[in-house]
């Protein structure tokens, strides 16, 4: 079976394809290097890496596309009447879908089996409704691209290739209830569950790291992290993580039990945002520790053995790989109670949910309070987390049913 997988964050990616490899020696999987996230840390579990670019042969492609391109023209035109700026948007997101479709022709679209394409924008969406009609189309939504659906040019299109798409793959009860419910019903039939192939290889360096207490002092040391108890708050630089609402909530109970602060912002990343974080800790006299430069993953690891506390209250999400590891590795953890975490509730994980920011300082001095009967608490987490995320089988099997194999 040959499969292109497309998705702009190589690490989803790298872990669904080294693990379906392992028992389906015959899983020939492609990708595009979107964004250069393939590199040769990670480019030899692929059989085909397409980079970005355009060959005189995408001309032809162009023309032979030219009467579909004509006709979502006329239906970015049609928004354009509707909605000025939607419609302004819509003809932008074609000419992105257009330059997409025109990087990884060549590779010949028509020898894939299946093309799974993750995380569902609107230039993805638009590029779907481009590929040839025989191509079976596989879409998994990560969470945000369902819980963030608004505006008349992403319902329009979206709508459009969820039509087109052969499979729609979710990996939570929650996205498959919002997913019908801004659709229709009618789409039912198409929606199949896995969750996401969790690093399996991080959970090896956690395991490896955990009785050698040195090890995690010498990380602590060459990031600077002084202090007893350590908190880390979300998993990259993006805004969506809410850093700054987070640390406002928790000031007062870290500045008083003199807490460490550790922020990973090592991709996401918004410079005058980063700034925005750095200038507030300063300002409040929080003592923070922004990591903001690629970490390998034995540091990866020692992040969350060595933080007591993980807090995380984004926006939106699906199923966080941050968390999992997290809970894991023993950490006590605060995740809002707004995010669609029936898995780890099912669990039967010990975490703590929290409605509002402005509930989050006094759950958060609560914690630290107590914080050995907190840890006791979670002594239970990493074997619930692993029979709950790490089950080989059922992961196997669920993705052996997305992909038909």
């Amino acid at each position: 079976m040959k499969v292109l997988l497309l998705s702009s964050q190589a690490n989803f990616i790298t872990q669904i394809v080294s693990f379906v490899k392992q028992n389906n020696k015959d899983f020939i999987a492609a990708t595009l290097n979107e964004g250069k996230t393939i590199d040769k840390t990670n480019k030899d579990i692929f059989n085909t890496v397409i980079e970005h670019k355009v060959t005189r042969h995408s001309l032809l492609f162009f023309i032979k596309l030219s009467p579909k391109i004509l006709k979502y023209s006329f239906l970015s035109l049609f928004i354009l009447i509707l909605d000025f700026k939607q419609g302004l948007k819509s003809f932008k997101c074609l000419y992105d879908a257009c330059g997409y479709i025109g990087k990884i022709q060549h590779a010949d679209l028509k020898t894939f089996d299946i093309v799974n394409i993750h995380y569902l924008t609107i230039k993805k969406a638009i590029a779907t409704l481009l590929f040839p009609k025989q191509s079976n189309i596989i879409v998994s939504f990560w969470g945000s691209d369902i819980f963030r659906t608004s505006g008349l040019c992403y319902n329009f299109w979206l709508r459009r290739a969820i039509k087109r798409s052969n499979t729609l793959h979710v990996s939570s009860f929650e996205m498959r209830t919002s997913l019908l419910s801004e659709f229709g019903y009618g789409f039912k039939n198409k929606i199949k569950f896995a969750l996401f192939v969790p690093s399996f290889e991080q959970i090896k360096q956690i395991n490896a790291m955990r009785p050698f207490p040195g090890q995690i002092g010498t990380f602590k040391t060459k990031y600077n992290i002084a202090g007893e108890k350590c908190l880390m708050i979300g998993n990259n630089a993006k805004r969506g993580n809410n850093h700054i609402e987070i640390l406002n909530a928790i000031k007062d109970v870290a500045v008083k039990h003199g807490l460490t602060i550790i922020l990973p912002l090592t991709y996401g990343k918004d410079g005058s945002y980063i700034r925005t974080i750095r200038e507030f800790t300063g300002k409040n006299k929080i003592k923070a520790i922004l990591l903001t430069e690629y970490l390998p993953n034995e540091d990866l690891a020692a992040i969350r053995i060595a933080s007591d506390i993980f807090i995380t209250m984004q926006e939106t999400d699906a199923m966080s790989g941050f968390l999992t590891e997290s809970l894991y590795a023993g950490n006590i953890c605060i995740a809002a109670s707004w995010l669609p975490y029936s898995k780890f509730r099912q669990s039967g994980a010990y975490y703590h949910e929290c409605p509002r920011f402005d509930k989050l300082g006094q759950l958060t001095s609560d914690i630290v309070k107590n914080i050995e009967t907190e840890k006791q608490k979670c002594k239970k987490n990493p074997e619930l987390i692993k029979a709950t995320f790490y089950d080989k089988d059922m992961l196997q099997e669920s993705w052996g049913n997305i992909y038909k194999i």
